[in-house]
């Protein structure tokens, strides 16, 4: 089935939405290196064995403390396009073996930034499980297909809720569905729940067995941005009736609709409420003026940055002190509209760092790494100093932090870092305006979703699509900043079990 679905991909070089038959092919790799010439990737005509990619692999896990035994290592050994097994792969081949044949000012990029340089090989992406990936991060691995003549790509999960990030890919595609004839009264019709019997798969209208082998393929959409099939185990040749009759009288309501029938059920959860924004809404209302810090604390501010994705983001800020143990933000700002120029941010970034006297500015790593986080920190040295930290989040990290020394960089569970604030706030740790000065900004936190993986239903935090949640994760760095500030987070200090 997945051969018959590859080859649909690649003919109409678009993607499909796979759902609902929980097939699944071999595992890309074993868990422990197997010794044989196993082939993971080929790239310009050349092999890339498992053992190599194995060696590598293990090298990076137990760089960043993950067991290769955990299931938070799966995204090393099962995302191809991780950056960091691509990069120490890749690197390796043309450092070694001059693996791409290219000329020496290529060679020289390539070990500069290794990515850019495999993207011209790459003609396709693939993801499995999309459901359980941030819908921010999906754009990101799609630049690697940039250079690509055909930009091939290929969706495959199973629907969880409404916002998830299947959705937002089912709602660009032509929602095929495979549409069932009844060969006794002629009813056309989508196998569902209102045909499910005791004793068989009956037709809504007639209550007659339904043969579901009497169909068509029928697009939902007429315009459309690629090809999506919905599969569900109704309508599969290798389920038998009884099975999924079993499954209706056993499996909870969600579990049925998303496992079985490849249906979204919305059961997602928001980890804040606006009951608790107001809650901890007490200090004055915002401007732009710096309120005085008691005991003229130091300030610390929070940066995270839009991406060019074409994902609704934009740049934006947040700036507080600490008072005794609690965080006071005191100004938020998102750049929007005029004030999104670039020339703008990077003036003004450095303008409120330095009329706040801020002490350390806490930065998106992914985004402003060697580009805008370059030019904060330049503007500031003016100031005799340099307060930028970046923060890079990580899916998989055993650690709430760890000082990346090669990076010069903070990897930051993301997860945990988020709860911690969301925990803090819900507390009164963390403290806000007066909520009607900053209401419209409030609601990126309406806008997180509490979600858990589908296989090892390990919780994470995801983005309704097509919604801003910018301020959260500026709120989030200031929050990491201010740890960093009073030694809670120190490149000196494993801080794995501070913060369960």
């Amino acid at each position: 089935m997945k051969r018959v679905i590859a080859i649909v991909c690649l003919m109409l070089a678009a993607a499909l939405v796979f759902s609902g038959c929980g097939q699944k092919g071999a595992d890309a790799a074993a868990t422990e290196s197997s010794g044989a010439e196993v082939i993971v990737a080929k790239v310009n005509g050349e092999d890339i064995t498992y053992d190599e990619y194995y060696t590598v692999l293990m090298q990076i896990l137990d760089y960043i403390g993950i067991s290769a035994d955990s299931s938070d290592a799966d995204f090393y050994k099962e995302d191809v396009v991780s950056r960091l097994v691509y990069e120490k792969v890749l690197t390796k081949k043309l450092a070694d073996e001059g693996y791409m044949n290219l000329t020496a000012e290529q060679n020289a990029r390539a070990e500069q930034d290794a990515t850019e340089s495999f993207k011209a090989y790459i003609e396709s992406v693939y993801y499995d499980e999309i459901q359980d990936m941030l819908v921010a991060n999906v754009p990101v691995l799609e630049e690697v297909i940039s250079h690509s003549e055909h930009k091939i790509r290929f969706y495959a999960g199973t629907p969880k809720a409404y916002n998830s990030t299947i959705e937002k890919y089912w709602n660009l595609s032509s929602q095929t569905d495979w549409v069932v004839k009844c060969v006794h009264c002629g009813k056309w019709q989508i196998p569902g729940e209102r045909n499910l019997k005791p004793d068989a798969l009956r037709c809504a209208n007639c209550d007659n067995k339904l043969d579901t082998t009497v169909g068509m393929w029928i697009n939902m959409k007429n315009t459309f941005s690629f090809k999506g099939l919905h599969i569900s185990q109704l309508i599969v040749p290798w389920k038998a009736y009884g099975e999924v009759w079993m499954k209706y009288q056993t499996y909870s309501r969600e579990q049925f609709y998303n496992e079985v029938l490849g249906l979204p059920y919305s059961t997602a959860s928001t980890p804040m409420t606006e009951e608790d924004l107001i809650n901890a809404s007490v200090l004055p209302p915002m401007s732009e003026q710096p309120p005085i810090a008691p005991d003229r604390k130091p300030y610390y501010m929070g940066l995270d940055w839009a991406t060019q994705s074409g994902d609704v983001c934009f740049t934006t800020i947040a700036i507080g002190y600490l008072d005794g143990a609690n965080l006071h933000v005191c100004y938020l700002k998102r750049f929007m509209g005029l004030e999104s120029d670039q020339n703008y941010i990077f003036s003004m970034i450095p303008a409120l760092a330095k009329k706040y006297k801020v002490r350390y500015i806490g930065a998106d790593w992914g985004i402003g790494s060697g580009g805008g986080n370059t030019i904060i920190r330049n503007a500031m040295k003016t100031e005799g100093y340099d307060p930028l930290i970046e923060f890079y989040y990580s899916h998989n990290s055993g650690k709430f932090a760890a000082w990346d020394p090669h990076g010069w960089k903070y990897v930051v569970n993301r997860t945990r870092s988020l709860a911690t604030m969301f925990r803090a706030i819900k507390t009164g740790a963390i403290r806000f305006p007066a909520y009607e000065s900053w209401k419209s900004l409030a609601a990126d936190f309406f806008n997180i979703t509490v979600e858990a993986t589908t296989k090892t239903r390990v919780m994470f935090f995801n983005k309704i699509p097509d919604s801003t949640d910018d301020i959260v994760h500026a709120c989030n760095y200031l929050n990491l900043a201010a740890m960093v500030g009073v030694g809670k987070i120190s490149p000196y200090t494993d801080i794995t079990s501070a913060y369960q």
